[in-house]
């Protein structure tokens, strides 16, 4: 077959992080052209890439393909060749030769059983996914919450929870069914991905420049209650879901409070990045007061001091709470505008708003000025959420917050800290930290 060199490369390029480094099947370490796509999989999830001039069967090593592809401008033509048990790549004067597997042992990744099919707004959906990603559980010991649930029905949202924080993202559009999608971590990171790079725009009725600039890029949904297929653009993405029952997240949200502050999400970050250091020093602490019209946000560790800042804010009445700075950080990172903090108690789950998404954030108990004696700071009794039976459901996960996603922090934050762990600078041991009670077991 003969393709343009940046048509192809491209092809390669979106479906790389899909083929498996050590792969256990030596087909899918390679990318297949063919029936005018190029596909890859992981056996877990599968890409294919519209590519009409894939007519021949092949698979091609896509690193190697890749690295002879870079050195050839993109408006050339490359021709791919079968040569035996061989591929050649011909463009010009440069040439390459692979070893290859046979076309025919990749597995078959089509799918036509689908129960179900809907259009949403891909903007929306994804970016719902990936705003809920960071507060699914990073490791994969509780399976329903290592990974995103999107909810099905008339009002649907997508939901991430590890047990410590809780995130929900509405939606607008409706998915036909009655059981929740559980799409594991690592697809969303695909989804988003591809979705970066490969997405377009409906161009029905659009004739000018403004209205393809606001054109909606949609995404169809098939799925069924072992696999959800999505496409957009040139890529059709097929995803094996995560089996299970994800927990009934609803029940979790709260739903009373005794005092509420609104701040602008910019002015929080700033005073929250004034007393990170010391906040990140003394196991993420960082308490906030509000009354009046001001938030004051402060944080302190026992060898190097204490800082805090104020900023404007709109109260429903005085209250005091403290959280683990990076799920503060995490939560307001991708946020413009108005933001809201609600509370009940300060041993009692936050509610955080912003438009139409929620967080759920467990506090972190500690001893406030004024409290009488003195007081080891500590985690509140667990108060876990019950079933209908009042029985405890489940075991109490350990979850380590992260500086950024997927990203250990140094600090124990909420969770179980580390014996004797000095801090930094000094020989004196930090406090060691029980696991901080779960919002979603």
């Amino acid at each position: 077959m003969e393709i343009q060199v940046s048509k192809l490369r491209e092809a390669l390029k979106l479906l790389d992080p899909v083929v498996p480094k050590k792969a256990m099947v030596k087909s899918i370490g390679y990318v297949y052209l063919g029936n005018g796509r190029a596909m890859a999989t992981d056996l877990e999830i599968a890409v294919k890439v519209d590519l009409p001039e894939a007519s021949e069967k092949m698979l091609i090593p896509v690193m190697a393909a890749l690295d002879f592809l870079e050195t050839i401008p993109g408006h050339r033509m490359v021709t791919v060749t079968v040569k035996g048990k061989n591929v050649v790549l011909t463009s010009g004067s440069m040439e390459a030769e692979y070893t290859t597997e046979d076309p025919e042992d990749f597995p078959p990744i089509e799918r036509g059983d689908f129960e179900h099919d809907a259009v949403l707004n891909g903007e929306a959906l994804v970016k719902a996914l990936v705003t809920v990603w960071d507060c699914s559980a990073k490791e994969d010991t509780r399976v329903v919450l290592h990974g995103v649930c999107l909810t099905t029905g008339d009002d649907i949202a997508a939901v991430g929870a590890d047990g410590f924080q809780l995130a929900v993202e509405k939606i607008q559009g409706k998915l036909p069914g009655d059981k929740p999608l559980i799409i594991p971590r690592e697809a969303v990171r695909f989804i988003e991905r591809l979705w970066s790079k490969a997405a377009a725009p409906d161009l029905t009725g659009v004739e000018t420049p403004a209205q393809l600039a606001m054109a909606k890029r949609p995404i169809r949904l098939e799925y069924n209650s072992d696999a959800l297929q999505l496409h957009f653009g040139r890529v059709t993405m097929l995803i094996k879901l995560t089996q299970g029952t994800f927990p009934n997240y609803s029940q979790l949200i709260p739903s009373s409070f005794t005092s509420s502050v609104t701040v602008w999400a910019e002015d929080f970050k700033r005073v929250l990045k004034a007393v990170g250091k010391l906040a990140k020093h003394s196991s993420g602490i960082t308490r906030l007061e509000w009354s009046e019209e001001k938030l004051k946000v402060s944080a302190r560790a026992e060898e190097y001091g204490s800082s805090s800042g104020s900023i404007g804010a709109k109260c429903t009445s005085p209250g005091k709470i403290a959280f683990n700075i990076t799920y503060l950080e995490n939560w307001l990172a991708p946020l413009q505008g108005e933001v809201t903090i609600s509370m009940s108690k300060a041993d009692a789950p936050g509610l955080f708003s912003h438009r139409n998404s929620i967080r759920v954030i467990m506090p972190m108990y500690v001893a406030w000025d004024g409290d009488g004696g003195a007081k080891t700071e500590a985690t509140a009794e667990p108060v876990e959420p019950t079933d209908e039976a009042g029985d405890v459901p489940g075991d109490v996960p350990n979850d380590t917050p992260t500086d950024e996603v997927g990203e250990t922090t140094n600090e124990p934050g909420i969770d179980e800290g580390t014996e004797n762990e000095p801090v930094p600078g000094t020989s004196k041991p930090k406090r060691t930290r029980k696991p901080k009670v779960p919002v979603l077991n």
